[in-house]
């Protein structure tokens, strides 16, 4: 729980739900700020008229702010801090809207008070848990005194205590709902992240288990041979063949043996590109997956399990972003010296620069993970022609 900072925001399920409340709470203040216009407007002549229309252009500025940061930026928190500011603003600098509070009609409602609960929801949402408590508690409260005062309309203190206490249950019920929704957002991210990190090394002890089963069939394939020719090995011209073969069986168990000293830390391209192919057509069926260039090249276990958390998020990043309908293919070729991994789709795309620095699955999981084991990663990207993620490590 984000007690005094904010929530950091993470990959898909909370990008897209805090830019779904954004763009919710963003029509909603635009209808509810025609009422808020229509007496703000209408009471002018009670007010002091050019500090009250400055402070009505100030809310429709911080109005205009929201509406732009949920439609066209990706931190609709910033404008919402802001006009939850202009509505405290408000707040506390109403005695000075009111030069003559005797000339005020009895029941008057001051116009700031339709701004207050649409306010506390865009605190909750976007400021840190006691910042946003402090809202939907304190202001309210603040409010009471100020419409029990000659300047708020002299109200009667049960009156005011019941606007008090809707205009607080009214942000608060709302802002408990969204937050839970965001909470739960919160928890697909993990759980997703926890998956793509459980396949990567489901991946890589694949990859281990694949090597050991190809040196397993060699060696023993040698030493089944020697055993028959050995066995029917009845003149000296059979006897020094079945010798030269048990040479060769000797020598290919002391290779089995130091290449299980080494299999902690060595996989061959060959064994990864067969676990790769296996992972990614049990847990992404839609995925194409194409491999060449396979050989005995020996790969570090670090980089090996660098290269599958990195793919299998890349592939996690494009089922996830390239939108319906978009084709992901993944290509792994394997050289003399390395290995390089292409996840490539033909989805909307996106523009690398433009990628937020919160955004962990990218530059946590793809491209410091590479680049932590010695390898590179390219991202050729663009809105409107898809999105290549290039992985390459070479053994130089």
């Amino acid at each position: 729980m984000y007690i005094f900072r904010s929530r950091p925001t993470k990959s898909f399920a909370v990008n897209r739900i805090v830019k779904l409340i954004a763009r919710v709470l963003s029509i909603g203040l635009v209808i509810s700020s025609a009422e808020i216009y229509l007496y703000g407007f209408a009471q002018l002549p009670l007010l002091n008229a050019p500090l009250a229309t400055a402070f009505l252009f100030l809310h429709m500025a911080s109005l205009a702010w929201i509406i732009f940061g949920a439609w066209f930026t990706e931190r609709p928190a910033y404008s919402q801090r802001g006009y939850t500011i202009v509505s405290v603003l408000l707040v506390f600098t109403w005695q000075f809207q009111v030069p003559d509070p005797s000339i005020l009609p009895e029941g008057y409602h001051p116009w700031v008070w339709w701004v207050i609960g649409t306010a506390g929801i865009a605190a909750a949402v976007s400021l840190p848990l006691v910042w946003g408590l402090s809202y939907l508690i304190g202001i309210p409260v603040v409010w009471f005194f100020v419409h029990i005062s000659p300047a708020g309309g002299s109200a009667e203190a049960f009156g005011a205590f019941k606007d008090c206490m809707y205009t607080a249950l009214f942000s608060s019920s709302f802002s408990l709902l969204l937050l839970l929704l965001i909470d739960q957002a919160e928890k697909t991210d993990e759980a997703a992240q926890a998956a793509a990190e459980a396949e990567a090394e489901r991946a890589r002890i694949d990859a281990i288990e694949q090597e050991r089963s190809r040196v397993d069939s060699l060696v023993h394939d040698k030493v089944l041979t020697t055993l028959l020719v050995t066995a029917k090995a009845n003149d000296p011209q059979r006897t020094a063949e079945a010798k030269a073969l048990a040479d060769a069986a000797i020598q290919a168990l002391e290779d089995d043996a130091f290449t299980r000293d080494s299999a902690k830390t060595d996989i061959t391209s060959f064994s990864l590109f067969g676990a790769f192919l296996e992972t990614v057509k049990n847990d992404y069926p839609d995925v194409t997956i194409r491999e060449t260039g396979a050989s005995d090249l020996q790969i570090p276990n670090r980089v090996v399990a660098a290269l599958s958390e990195a793919t299998i998020q890349a592939i996690t990043n494009s089922k996830q972003h390239a939108g319906p309908g978009a084709e992901c293919v993944v290509r792994m070729k394997g050289g003399a010296n390395g290995i390089k991994i292409v996840i490539k789709d033909d989805g909307k795309g996106f523009r690398p620069s433009g990628v937020p620095k919160n955004r962990l699955g990218l530059r946590l999981s793809i491209i410091n993970r590479v680049e932590s084991v010695g390898g590179t990663v390219k991202i050729d990207a663009a809105p409107g022609r898809g999105s290549a993620i290039i992985l390459e490590w070479n053994n130089a």
